[in-house]
């Protein structure tokens, strides 16, 4: 098992993945999300495309989550199980970071002939720090990876977190639009800011002028 690591901004709610790799099969699974409730508070926990069946319940209380599942047969994909939502402090400090850990005791997993398996758990962390203007994807610097994904969410093949979207938002209009995929262009070519973001321009009305016509009787237009 494998939960996702990610950056966050203080007061920003965030949704990590727990994945799966290498499954034997299971078809009852308990397993505890530990964090540091001084930086976290989970606020939901909801059911990845494999976990789509079957009962999905949890439970929190002070710095651990614990989530149940199980059905009637093993569960034998890979991919992601569930997501749980943390809701980062407001007043958490930037350039720290905290771990996600999870856990299971021998007899937590089992699969539908009632075998105990185990699997090996791999940590997750978040970070949480500020946004670098233009770093949509993430990868502390500005390239051509940012203005991919720009446009992508800008022509609706990709969704943006909200990190992200402070990101994108390169004008600071509080609006990702098609202005910050110029600027980001501008950016990435080293066009100084001072020349501004062109303004977009309407096209010339269009004119249309109606003419007397009539058609014969083979569909010919005179």
């Amino acid at each position: 098992f494998e939960v996702g690591s990610c950056n966050a901004l203080p007061g920003e709610t965030l949704i990590l993945p727990v994945r799966v790799y290498d499954n034997p099969g299971f078809a009852a699974l308990q397993l505890s999300v530990e964090y540091d409730e001084s930086l976290l508070t989970p606020v939901n926990v909801t059911a990845g495309s494999l976990l789509a069946t079957g009962e999905l319940r949890y439970q929190t209380d002070q710095n651990t989550c614990r989530i149940l599942w199980y059905d009637t047969q093993d569960m034998t994909q890979n991919g992601i199980l569930f997501y749980v939502h943390f809701q980062v402090n407001a007043a958490a400090d930037l350039d720290t970071k905290t771990s996600i850990i999870l856990h299971s005791d021998y007899g937590d997993i089992c699969q539908a002939d009632h075998t105990n398996i185990s699997f090996f758990m791999e940590n997750g962390t978040i970070f949480i720090k500020d946004v670098l203007v233009g770093d949509i994807y993430e990868d502390e610097e500005i390239n051509v990876h940012d203005i991919l994904l720009l446009q992508q969410y800008l022509t609706g093949l990709e969704g943006l977190s909200g990190r992200q979207q402070v990101a994108a938002d390169l004008d600071g209009d509080s609006i990702v639009s098609i202005k910050d995929i110029v600027r980001l262009a501008q950016i990435l070519l080293g066009i100084p800011s001072d020349s501004g973001i062109p303004t977009l321009q309407s096209a010339d009305p269009l004119s249309i002028q109606v003419i007397n016509s009539t058609v014969d009787s083979s569909g010919n237009v005179e």
